[in-house]
């Protein structure tokens, strides 16, 4: 990779790699790059070159990877296994393809394989291990005599493969046997192991023993004597220590580190005031200023990650003095990347508009092209209109669109994102005929991709209804059929399936027949992948059009009743989609009032120590929202507090706040409902992508201001007819309670 690509990063003082080692880095590339073709010509070429069993094992390993990455986990295990042969007496390169092809079963679901080659892996490192010893102890011998001695290479460390398995198993779910290797890697190095020690933290994290995850990873902190390897214990222990319930920083963290170098010490500051906001602790800020205002000269890198925390701290407590402090802090931190730069010029200027001062728009462009290059300058102006128009600026922003529009070139797509924001913004104004002229330019730009193309002319259709102007929505519907006869993107037609739905009624026929086109694509495409990481995104992506917009519930049940358990084992994953995708199925049980079997499919994976926290706080978030839209809202509120005990500022928890924050105001209380409401921002942070994410931001700021409309800062972001719908829903949420 090229190390000029990462802002962060030193320069490289490595010397130049040897040829075959370079060779095997391109290899390597090809593989996550996703070309497979490229990579199996490649390697078909070097294995009629090369002779060498130790290059030959490498290549082949190569390949097996990539079939791997392709889902083809049999023939994986094959390929592992020839590379394996070939450096079988090698003390060092043994372990690698061994350790692909138990992988390979592991994905396959092939466990008690998995388990007895991980067993004869972790014994054979140990042989090696103690044939090392013995070969050192007869060198040292031979030495004593004046005889020449060579020393042989160190072999892979056997509690470093029992930790490395370890973590394959956890990866794929299998919990017990994690928890077993963890602990066979403690056997071999009483002393050490650290890597096992924060492992079995992270375990007992997920089976919610905090007490034991917090002994577990101080364990760690002590026998890797604080040093860089150990920092990834920081989070475990601070979480156990927050769901034990102890709000003071616990002072044998920061003594550890004292006597690490300045580095590590840095690094684990930043690891521990990241892990206190996570949690809603505020002791985060005192920490970040301190540690601000004696190294951050010495430690520019660290010093930027900093000062985006107290940024990003700023928004979310509406101080717009505060923003517009903490945003010129990160425009003058040399570290600073170009996307950084953007979002603190963004803050500067949005905060400056709406406390009334004036601010150099210009200056700050001019600063990013002469920073990161001339490319930057457009899209920092973008920026900046899209912060004048959240201030309402729309005469400012209209400028700094125009300025892209006239000085980019149609074929970058910054220009088309900047006739896009121009054509939104106009619309909102209601100047629908300029709305209608932009996205119609839109539409018949051929450098823009068809996705956003299709959904520029369905805007320009509204725009050009809501100017009063005639339309023939036949017409717009026979080129809409032209448009997409050829699309075989299952994505992009259930997508435009769906924003068909919120037109005109005439095209809601079409709006169908894109989304059979669509869904049996999907599953065609699902049908022919070997790789589960690709099905389970397929199925999550078909299943959420599926429920959400189609209300296709059978349909989606259907296909999950009919997968055998080996397939749906094959599937799992600790990855969000299939937990997502989880979530809609249960969904779309509770919207076929299949509620014994709702509750029992919930229970089953929330009972399951296998399941992440991720997965858990998704499949109990769905839950919730089920149990409080039957009026069941004891229950609702009952898992709602559950999950706000696990983690309490993460963001599936907001909701949660948001309905204890009703509760509190029924009950007379508004003191506490405005400090729920808090709470709500606070786990929410700056995550609102949807909609349904500035609603409850948008509630969340009028419980705070006991519920008048547009006094609290937070809410100057929405219009007043949104605070309205928002107002609406609180009082219809309250009459729920």
């Amino acid at each position: 990779m090229n190390a000029g690509r990462f802002r962060k990063r030193l320069p490289d003082t490595h010397p130049p790699r040897d040829p075959w080692s370079a060779r095997l880095h391109e290899l390597n590339d090809l593989v996550y790059e996703g070309q497979p073709e490229d990579l199996y010509s490649e390697i078909e070429d070097e294995l009629e070159r090369i002779r060498q069993k130790r290059k030959l094992s490498q290549l082949l390993s190569l390949a097996g990877d990539c079939q791997t990455q392709q889902g083809d986990f049999l023939n994986t295990v094959a390929t592992q296994d020839r590379a394996a042969e070939l450096v079988s007496e090698d003390q060092i390169r043994w372990f690698r393809p061994v350790a692909g092809a138990i992988l390979a079963l592991l994905k396959n679901v092939q466990i008690a394989e998995a388990q007895a080659r991980a067993d004869a892996a972790v014994h054979r490192g140990v042989a090696f291990h103690q044939q090392f010893v013995r070969q050192v102890a007869e060198l040292k011998a031979q030495a004593k005599t004046g005889a020449p001695a060579v020393v042989t290479a160190r072999p892979l460390p056997p509690v470093v493969i029992a930790i490395r398995l370890a973590r394959f198993f956890l990866l794929e779910g299998e919990v017990d046997l994690a928890i077993e290797f963890f602990q066979k890697a403690i056997l071999i190095s009483p002393n050490g192991a650290w890597g096992a020690r924060i492992g079995l933290g992270e375990i007992a994290l997920r089976q919610h023993l905090p007490q034991d995850a917090k002994d577990w990873a101080f364990s760690a902190l002590q026998v890797g004597q604080f040093h860089s390897k150990t920092l990834p214990a920081i989070p475990v222990f601070l979480e156990a220590c927050h769901q034990l319930g102890e709000t003071v920083l616990d002072p044998r963290l920061r003594s550890g580190f004292d006597q690490a170098t300045p580095t590590v010490r840095d690094r684990a500051m930043l690891l521990i005031v990241r892990s206190l906001r996570w949690q809603g602790n505020m002791e985060w800020k005192n920490q970040a200023l301190t540690w601000l205002s004696t190294n951050s000269a010495q430690n520019p890198v660290v010093a930027a990650e900093f000062r985006k925390l107290m940024q990003a701290g700023a928004r979310i407590d509406n101080d717009l003095l505060a923003q517009i402090s903490t945003a010129d802090a990160l425009l003058s931190t040399p570290k600073v990347s170009p996307s950084e730069f953007t979002s603190a010029a963004k803050q500067r200027t949005r905060s400056s508009l709406l406390l009334g001062q004036e601010v150099d728009l210009n200056a700050l462009i001019d600063q990013a092209s002469q920073q990161f290059g001339g490319d930057w300058g457009g899209r920092v102006a973008h920026g900046l209109a899209l912060a004048c128009m959240m201030s309402r600026r729309h005469d400012l922003a209209r400028v700094l669109l125009q300025n892209n529009l006239n000085n980019l070139v149609t074929t970058d797509s910054q220009w088309a994102k900047s006739l896009w924001a121009l054509a939104r913004m106009e619309m909102v104004l209601e100047n629908y005929s300029v709305a209608a002229q932009a996205y119609d330019l839109f539409a018949n730009s051929a450098d823009i991709p068809l996705r956003y193309r299709l959904q520029a002319r369905l805007k320009w259709v509204g725009a050009i209804i809501a100017s009063g102007d005639p339309v023939s929505i036949l017409s717009v519907r026979d080129d809409l059929i032209a448009a997409t006869d050829q699309i075989q993107d299952f994505d992009l037609l259930l997508d435009f399936a769906r924003q068909l739905m919120n037109a005109p009624h005439e095209l809601y026929d079409l709006a169908n027949d894109l989304f059979a086109r669509g869904q049996a694509l999907a599953l065609a495409q699902f049908d022919g992948t070997k790789d589960p990481a690709a099905a389970i995104g397929i199925l999550f992506r078909l299943t959420r059009r599926q429920v959400y917009d189609f209300g296709k519930y059978q349909d989606a049940l259907n296909f999950w009743n009919n997968l055998p358990q080996d397939r749906r084992d094959w599937l799992w994953s600790e990855r969000s989609d299939f937990w997502e995708y989880l979530s809609w199925l249960f969904v779309a049980m509770t919207r076929l009032h299949l509620d014994t079997d709702a509750q029992t499919f919930a229970d089953f994976y929330l009972h399951d120590a296998s399941t992440p926290l991720e997965g858990r706080l998704e499949l109990m978030h769905s839950l919730a929202t089920w149990k409080i839209r039957g009026r069941d809202m004891s229950a609702g509120m009952a898992v709602f507090a559950a999950m706000i005990a696990i983690v309490p500022m993460h963001w599936q928890c907001a909701e949660g706040y948001y309905w204890l924050a009703l509760q509190a105001r029924k009950n007379g209380n508004n003191t506490e409902s405005a400090q729920y409401a808090e709470k709500i921002q606070m786990a929410h942070g700056a995550r609102k992508g949807l909609r349904t994410d500035w609603k409850l931001d948008c509630k969340a700021a009028l419980l705070r201001s006991n519920l008048l409309l547009g006094t609290s800062l937070q809410s100057a972001d929405y219009s007043e007819e949104f605070q309205r719908k928002c107002l609406a829903g609180i009082h219809t949420d309250l009459r729920k309670l």
